[in-house]
Order: C-alpha cells, then sequence, then structure tokens
C-alpha cells in the first residue's frame, strides 16, 4: 500500500475483547485508505485474531510506558497525511473517519477534531440508550450525516477519539511523556495547539461509541486517582503558575 491517507494510533493492554471490535469498526467503517499503529503495552500475548486484521503494524513493548509515550512511539511510525489517536474501546461506525476529515479540511485554522459520544466531557457527550454493537452501528447510522451546523468549538477534546493533520507534529511537537502512565497528556496539547492559534472542533455530525471498560481493582483505582491528581497538578504549574 502507497502512503495512507490517515494513520490511526491505538495504545493498548491486554482488553482484547474492545480492541477487536474498534479494529473491526475501523475495517468496516472508514472508508478510505489508513494504516492502523497499534502500541501494545506489556500484554503477555497478543491473540492471532488481532495480528490478522489488514494494514495493522504492531508495537510490542515490554511494559506499560504510559499514554503519551505510547502515542509518540505510534507517531513516530505514522506514514499517513493525517494522524488519528483512537482508544482501545472506541466503536467507529458509519462515515465516521471521512466526516471528521471533512471538517479538519474546511478551513486551516482548525488544528484537531473530535466526534460526540456517550461518555467524557460534557461539549462532547450524546446520551445514547443503546448498549448492543449493532443499535450503535443503526444509530451511527442514521446520525452521522455532514451538518456543519452541529460543529462547535471548544477549549479541549477528549483523547478517545481526535483526528490531526501530521504537520502538526513538526509545528507543535510530540506529546510530554512527563504525564507518565496518562492523563491530561491530551489536554497539554490542547492548550498547546490553541496557544499556537488552532482551534478544536467537536464534529457534532459525527458520533463515536465508547465501549464500557473492563473493570479495574481497587487498588488500581486508587493508583488511577492518584496519578491524575499528580498530572493535574504539573499541568497546572507548567501552564498556569510559571506563566502568570
Amino acid at each position: 500500500m502507497k502512503h495512507p491517507l490517515v494513520s490511526l494510533v491505538i495504545p493498548h493492554k491486554n482488553d482484547w475483547k474492545r480492541l477487536y471490535s474498534c479494529l473491526e469498526g475501523i475495517r468496516q467503517y472508514s472508508g478510505c485508505s489508513h494504516e492502523i499503529i497499534l502500541v501494545d503495552n506489556g500484554s503477555p500475548r497478543i491473540p492471532a485474531s488481532i495480528l490478522r486484521q489488514p494494514h495493522l503494524t504492531v508495537i510490542h513493548n515490554q511494559w506499560d510506558r504510559g499514554t503519551a509515550a505510547s502515542l509518540n512511539q505510534g507517531m513516530e511510525k505514522a506514514q499517513g497525511e493525517y494522524i488519528g489517536w483512537l482508544c482501545a474501546n472506541a466503536l467507529p461506525s458509519h462515515r465516521w473517519l471521512g466526516q471528521l476529515l471533512h471538517v479538519l479540511r474546511q478551513d486551516d485554522s482548525i488544528g484537531m477534531v473530535g466526534p460526540v459520544t456517550n461518555r467524557g466531557y460534557a461539549n462532547q457527550k450524546l446520551g445514547v440508550p443503546f448498549k448492543t454493537i449493532s443499535k450503535i452501528h443503526r444509530f451511527s447510522n442514521q446520525f452521522n450525516h455532514i451538518d456543519a451546523e452541529r460543529w462547535k468549538e471548544t477549549e479541549v477534546l477528549s483523547r478517545f477519539c481526535v483526528l490531526f493533520h501530521r504537520k502538526l507534529l513538526h509545528e507543535i511537537g510530540w506529546l510530554d511523556e512527563r504525564y507518565g502512565l496518562g492523563s491530561h497528556e491530551h489536554v497539554d496539547y490542547c492548550t498547546r495547539l490553541r496557544n499556537a492559534g488552532y482551534r478544536l472542533m467537536v464534529a457534532g455530525d459525527t458520533y463515536v461509541h465508547q465501549l464500557g471498560k473492563k473493570a479495574v481493582k481497587k487498588e488500581e483505582i486508587r493508583d488511577m486517582i492518584r496519578i491524575r491528581k499528580q498530572n493535574h497538578r504539573y499541568y497546572l504549574r507548567k501552564w498556569f503558575y510559571l506563566h502568570n
């Protein structure tokens, strides 16, 4: 395959069921040339059903390098004109990628775009009652039609699904790996984009569902909360305390 139009980078760790649904959604509904770069962080093994997926490159780390480092690893391998970040629990559906590309191509001032979804930031949240994958795809088919009146500017986009032009890597740089295992690295990047004069856009005409993540243990939840607080303090020091 010649250079793909879009490189999709997916950090992952041992959540194969949801990842398989994500990859199948990409395969069935992307509608333009793409590559998938899976950055696996310390999973014991990679199932054959994943390795058989088309246009897939796998980077297998022996340990969890964290979200920012994983995305940077994937982007270093990316060949596409555009780069997307996807979480393994994202469920791409009808016309999702073409519509996000359409938003980016309308105005050079738009630096990054993301869809509406069922959880997360209020500016991207769209409550839907559907649970099964078939019903989610049916809803997405009805919902996902280009309508610029539903686009809206925002200050931050959820990392679970975003798209931007690869030229921004040369202008803005890479993700800050000091955020470690994850949390706030995407907020940091959104801040850098806005400071460089770019706009962030919610494609309110494009829905991408987030499947429920696997259950985590209480001690893992405590670690996640600790890391989130730690990274929030680092973000504040970096962008507010040191610049005011």
